[in-house]
């Protein structure tokens, strides 16, 4: 769903990470966040998506490299105050909304847990009020 969303010029998009599996998960999401904050979020998410890994720091640092980012500088990000925030804020968001599990999206003002083809969105996007 991520790469049908991010193909969409007339979409606004906000990305959350929602780290819901532990530990692991936890770290993937700082290290997307953190990549985002240097503008490599799609070419971060494009190499972890290439095959199985264990999200350590050593990890993190290659693909950073692989992905035309400062491996220290994301490291870094990771554990940062603004990576904390950002993590609490969506886990605020997806408490208000009674978000469980990803993915999960709102278009206007409906909340949509799991995935959804294009033609869904479209519907969806259609279907909504301007303003919305």
């Amino acid at each position: 769903m991520d790469a049908t969303l991010a193909a969409r010029s007339d979409l606004a998009l906000t990305w959350h990470e929602l780290p819901l599996l532990g530990p692991n998960s936890e770290r993937v999401a700082r290290a997307m966040v953190a990549s985002r904050q240097q503008n490599g979020g799609d070419a971060l998410k494009r190499s972890l998506s290439k095959a199985p890994f264990r999200p350590s720091p050593r990890f993190f640092a290659a693909v950073a490299e692989d992905a035309g980012l400062d491996p220290q500088a994301l490291l870094d990000a990771m554990e940062s105050p603004s990576v904390d925030a950002a993590l609490a804020k969506s886990r605020a968001a997806a408490e208000a909304l009674g978000v469980w599990g990803t993915p999960a999206i709102a278009i206007g003002q409906r909340l949509i847990l799991g995935r959804l083809a294009s033609d869904q969105i479209d519907t969806l996007i259609a279907d909504t009020p301007a303003g919305c």
